[in-house]
């Protein structure tokens, strides 16, 4: 493949992401109920770990691949955290 390939697909896949990300923060601002806004949280972290990695793997840096695992951890203990509360606030209606 050659450079100018390279460059153009690194730049649609970055516009590609950014437009993820930002509909998902509309998403998270405007969501009508908390689950979706929970899931949109979920797939912010997601994409934020995909940037880590691939800027990780691109420039051969080891510790923001770290980066990523602990966003990975501390977002699955927040969506945990989260479904018990919205249990609990169901079981009291």
């Amino acid at each position: 493949m050659t450079p100018e390939f390279n460059t153009i697909a690194w730049i649609f896949c970055s516009v590609l992401v950014s437009l993820a990300f930002l509909m998902n923060l509309i998403r998270i601002f405007k969501g009508p109920s908390l689950s979706d806004r929970i899931v949109s949280i979920d797939l912010v972290a997601a994409i934020l770990m995909v940037v880590f990695m691939a800027t990780g793997v691109i420039q051969n840096n080891e510790f923001l691949l770290s980066v990523a695992l602990a966003i990975a951890i501390v977002v699955f203990f927040a969506t945990v955290a989260l479904a018990k509360y919205m249990n609990d606030k169901e079981d009291l209606k």
